[in-house]
């Protein structure tokens, strides 16, 4: 490699690389040094890599790479053109370039990443204030967890939503400088198309930067999908720890309502005091969270029950006379069913027994009449 073929292929102008008053040799000399730590710089990766696996089931899954020696040489003229003064030589790059070794972490919701902060504050030193990069117009609500966990908040000027962490280790004997970035699995397949498309050498290109950028609005709005199912997952598994627990009362009632419709006459204010009791059951049940809009529709079949009863209740004009109604219906239905079932059997006993003394009486009257 040669510095024509160098700039031409990093896209560098020869105009800005002589501003940087780098010389080519000094920059041969840095890849040289540096190709012989590659080996154990991906051991100091794989220890990063390895740790991470195991900060809990929140990482979806990790990933690690040791940067070229080409891309450093190019960061390095890059850094030198956007700062003139600043000084990357043989002696100090390792602590100038601090990506040497980059390791990513994914994770499948944007919720996750608090858990995984965590972890790894907990396993290293930071050699820097972590990072927070975001997309203008992202949620504040983020924007704010990201200040209260000690992060600075930063717009990317090209889109990308990413936690940066400058982290300081020892695996081996020497201390190693490591970048880790943690991202979710949308934002990672949107920035591995950007970068493989255009970055970091073909940046304003007219013709991909609006179709990326869309692109980029999607991935965001695919990670607050993400993060609606979450909310729609915990309010299901409430509703149904509700719903198991009312229904368990209500079955309750109905077995304890059918027990007592057998074996006698219930009084009108034993049926009114149930009655009363279903209503305090519903009240504080499934049905009162799903009239509240919490969900679109809710079936209801009764296992206790014959008749299937199903009421939509995001409807916001479902009046509370209405919920109170399924209740009352279905104790209705259960009443009726029983009382008819025991006003069968009083009838087939009354007329057996009405029979049998008619016959009786009828045959007395035949024997005294011989």
């Amino acid at each position: 490699m040669n510095l024509s073929s160098f700039l031409k292929e990093y896209n560098i102008s020869q105009a800005d690389f002589n501003r940087t008053k780098v010389k080519w040799d000094d920059l041969l000399e840095i890849k040289s040094h540096y190709e012989k730590l590659t080996e154990s710089l991906e051991q100091v990766a794989n220890d990063i890599s390895s740790r991470a696996r195991k900060f809990s089931d929140k990482v979806h899954s990790v990933k690690f790479r040791v940067k070229n020696s080409e891309h450093l040489l190019a960061k390095i003229v890059r850094k030198r053109i956007d700062e003139p003064k600043r000084v990357i030589n043989l002696a100090n790059y390792q602590k100038e370039i601090t990506d040497l070794i980059g390791v990513r972490i994914l994770h499948l919701f944007k919720e996750d990443w608090s858990e995984i902060h965590r972890a790894i504050t907990d396993s290293w030193d930071f050699l820097q204030k972590p990072v927070a990069y975001y997309r203008d117009g992202d949620s504040k609500g983020y924007l704010s967890l990201y200040s209260a966990k000690g992060c600075t908040a930063e717009i990317h000027k090209f889109g990308y939503r990413s936690v940066h962490y400058i982290i300081k280790t020892s695996p081996l004997k020497a201390f190693n400088i490591a970048e880790i970035q943690v991202r979710t699995l949308f934002e990672e397949a949107w920035s591995e198309i950007d970068h493989k498309i255009r970055y970091p050498y073909d940046l304003e290109n007219p013709l991909l930067k609006p179709y990326l950028e869309l692109f980029n609005r999607s991935a965001g709005s695919a990670d607050e999908m993400g993060s609606y199912v979450i909310f729609l997952q915990q309010k299901i598994d409430e509703i149904h720890r509700d719903s198991d627990e009312a229904i368990k009362k209500l079955e309750s009632r109905i077995k304890k309502l059918t027990n007592r419709s057998r074996n006698s006459r219930m009084s009108a204010s034993e049926v009114s005091g149930l009655k009363r009791e279903l209503k305090d059951i519903s009240r504080n049940s499934l049905l009162e969270q799903l009239s509240a809009g919490d969900m679109v529709s809710y079936s209801w079949t009764p296992r206790e029950f014959d008749i299937p009863y199903s009421v939509n209740f995001s409807d916001e004009k479902l009046a509370q006379e209405d919920r109170s109604a399924v209740l009352a219906k279905l104790l209705k239905a259960s009443t009726k069913k029983s009382t008819k079932k025991s006003t069968k059997k009083s009838t087939k006993k009354s007329t057996k027994k009405s029979t049998k003394k008619s016959t009786k009486k009828s045959t007395k009257k035949s024997t005294s009449s011989k």
